[in-house]
């Protein structure tokens, strides 16, 4: 049996080396693991590599990034800080600090919402589940953004009613925005953090927030929408997309939302292809949840359980076994480390995920889950909670 205080007492003496020696072990084994899985770190020039170099020299030249670069602006501008210099080694050795920061970052979030012990098994959680490390050593935007959304979380689990913290917030959103389309979904459940926050101590200033914030989040989701053309509706619709990683979409749909969302005859819907379809968007997103609400459910539900299941059939079976062994007692842990002793800093991580889970829900099914992996620290922090109780109550710990 451990004693509670004894360990209490070592980490707050030693957290600081601890951390920093995690890191270290971490680094080096996930070094050698993607070396060995995937070729010579840092690995680069895959995927829409192409998007991101180009923003980063569009900034060096002083340039405003071409589309879709400008969905991503705050990491083509932290790529530039070393696409010149010793590129792309440099990068990487910035990607592996940016990673030490995140571990403070998670280990400070772990302590307010529940103590030491919890913050050193989120900390372990964050630094060795491969499915986080491994993007360390990737030149892509799942660890810059993973940080830019820690910081928020961060900025909310530390806020007071004073002019720095405001501040701190403030400028952790700006970083999540901009650096990928699905940082709305933080401005979004900041918003109504502090509505919430500031009605049980000024409901002036909540309502001050609440007027403010209506036309803000409104050219935020126009930003968003404008962001989402990469998929059409037939493809949005249909879940297309699943059969690219062996998935069969046997679901039943109907399709009355594009006569009413879209203005299609039934000649139009019945001729609809992937050829002729038009883009989606927000729009026929808000349209088909009241005309459709059930389909949209479906197709919610279908990408959610892709995306956070990290299962694909065309992956290994070793991988997709991984995947559901470690990741189905993490989310039973979530939902303990949320829902015991719930308070409004917990709702706010649960809210992000859900509005992230539903901006990947109305795009694509996040394939090799670069969106959804950012949020994996979120998800590790809560459960942390849950295995810290979990633990308490069967006394392995006293």
């Amino acid at each position: 049996m451990f004693k509670k205080n004894t360990i209490e007492n070592f980490f707050i003496k030693n957290k600081n080396y601890i951390i920093f020696f995690l890191w270290i072990i971490s680094s080096v084994l996930f070094y050698f693991y993607v070396n060995e899985k995937y070729g010579n770190p840092p690995r680069y020039g895959m995927f829409d590599w192409n998007r991101y170099k180009d923003g980063a020299i569009d900034l060096l030249n002083l340039k405003i990034p071409n589309w879709p670069s400008y969905y991503f602006f705050s990491y083509c501008l932290y790529l530039a800080l070393s696409i010149k210099i010793f590129f792309p080694y440099l990068t990487l050795v910035i990607a592996i600090f940016l990673n030490l920061i995140s571990s403070f970052l998670v280990f400070n979030i772990s302590t307010k919402l529940f103590n030491n012990t919890a913050a050193f098994i989120s900390l372990l959680i964050f630094l060795f589940y491969p499915y986080y490390q491994m993007w360390v050593f990737f030149i892509q935007p799942v660890t810059f953004f993973s940080f830019c959304l820690l910081f928020v979380l961060y900025s909310v689990v530390n806020f007071e009613n004073n002019r720095k913290k405001i501040i701190i917030l403030f400028v952790s959103l700006i970083l999540a925005f901009t650096a990928r389309p699905n940082g709305v979904t933080e401005v979004i459940s900041v918003y109504i953090f502090l509505i919430i926050f500031y009605l049980s101590i000024n409901k002036t200033k909540a309502f001050s927030i609440i007027i403010l914030g209506i036309p803000i989040i409104y050219l935020l989701l126009i930003f968003l929408n404008n962001s989402m053309s990469i998929q059409n509706v037939y493809d949005a619709w249909y879940i297309t997309e699943m059969q690219e990683f062996g998935f069969k979409n046997n679901l039943e749909y109907k399709n009355n939302n594009f006569k009413v969302c879209l203005g299609m005859t039934p000649t139009e819907i019945l001729n609809l292809e992937h050829e002729n379809a038009p883009d989606s968007n927000l729009s026929f997103w808000i349209c088909s949840l009241f005309s459709s609400p059930l389909d949209v459910i479906k197709i919610f539900f279908v990408r959610f359980l892709i995306t956070i299941s990290f299962y694909k059939p065309i992956l290994s079976l070793k991988h997709n076994a991984f995947s559901l062994i470690t990741l189905i007692p993490i989310y039973i842990f979530f939902f303990i480390g949320l829902l015991y002793n719930l308070k409004l800093k917990k709702i706010f991580i649960f809210l992000s995920l859900i509005l992230a889970l539903s901006t990947i829900a109305i795009h694509t099914v996040d394939g090799d889950n670069r969106v959804y992996t950012a949020f994996l620290p979120f998800v590790f922090i809560l459960a942390s909670g849950g295995i810290y109780i979990v633990m308490k109550k069967i006394k392995i710990l006293k």
